[in-house]
């Protein structure tokens, strides 16, 4: 339903926002976290595209409390990278560098533990795609405020 909810914020997102909302009850009901967590994800990004931007920040911030207990570090990874994304939003140049920073740590720390023996490549792939859309972020950050040789060293990792 979350899935749901994503595709139909696209063309109208209260639409979006309210399956969203339901699932994430439906979630709550049957006390499903790793839901929880995927629909508080949808909510959030719904929240930002609508600019209620300190909703989107507490959805998100619910999702990373959520993949933090589950020790999900691809879960955690996404959260600060939804939170930097609203930071960014709002032009917080000292957020956007913490999240974008904590994001690309710990889509780091997931692809060091990862047992590549146990996963298929398209994962593998996934990952470090992950990895490199939160080093380009980061890139970004520094462009952003004139400091080209940091930007240049991430934008070389990703």
């Amino acid at each position: 339903m979350s899935e749901l909810a994503w595709h139909v914020s696209y063309h109208d997102l209260q639409k979006g926002l309210e399956l969203g909302k339901r699932a994430k009850q439906l979630a709550e009901k049957i006390n499903y976290p790793e839901g929880i967590a995927l629909t508080s994800n949808t909510i959030g990004t719904i929240l930002s595209d609508l600019g209620d931007y300190p909703g989107a920040i507490e959805s998100h911030l619910r999702q990373l409390e959520i993949m933090k207990k589950l020790e999900n570090k691809v879960g955690i990874a996404i959260a600060y990278n939804n939170i930097a994304r609203v930071f960014m939003n709002l032009k917080k140049n000292d957020s956007i560098y913490l999240y974008t920073k904590l994001a690309y740590n710990q889509y780091e720390k997931a692809y060091i533990e990862l047992d590549k023996t146990k996963i298929n490549d398209k994962v593998h792939s996934k990952l470090l795609t992950k990895i490199a859309i939160a080093s380009g972020n980061v890139a970004t950050y520094f462009s952003n405020i004139k400091k080209y040789d940091s930007s240049l060293g991430y934008t070389l990792k990703s």
